[in-house]
């Protein structure tokens, strides 16, 4: 198994979900909750053939396998097609009458290395130097973090 070729697919499916997660014209921004153009596996498949991203001709189902390793690391969420065929949409998906969707999930404060780093909420960080009273090497909440 070839970890940095399933690496780096994964890293385009999320690019490419992510680009049609949120309004370009204001990223802050969310689509309403009958938003349907999120991408699908198949539409995912299509991009990554397409661009020539992979020389292996990848089935719906090494994608779905792909995108189902995204959800569990928190970084897609899938979302059940909003149509309606008379049976709800996850009847419609029951009966093969539908496809998930899959949309991106913003990275929180909490994915950045530096979000645990203690001078983010240290109470003195202002008066915190190189010299004087308060400097980094003899920080005891630092040295803890580092020693970690």
């Amino acid at each position: 198994m070839d970890t940095d070729f399933i690496d780096q697919l994964a890293h385009q499916c999320y690019q490419f979900i992510f680009a049609f997660s949120y309004p370009r014209h204001s990223p802050g921004s969310v689509f309403s909750a009958n938003h349907a153009a999120y991408p699908t596996a198949s539409s995912i498949r299509q991009f990554i053939t397409d661009n020539g991203i992979s020389n292996v001709d990848l089935a719906i189902a090494d994608i779905e396998q792909l995108l189902r390793m995204l959800v569990y690391d928190g970084k897609i969420e899938r979302v059940s097609p909003s149509f309606d065929l008379g049976l709800g949409s996850g009847a419609a998906l029951a009966a093969g009458q539908g496809e998930w969707m899959y949309r991106a999930l913003r990275p929180t404060e909490r994915d950045s290395p530096f979000a645990d780093i203690p001078c983010g909420t240290c109470p003195v960080a202002t008066r915190c130097s190189s010299s004087g009273d308060i400097t980094p090497g003899t920080c005891k909440y630092l040295s803890a973090w580092l020693s970690f």
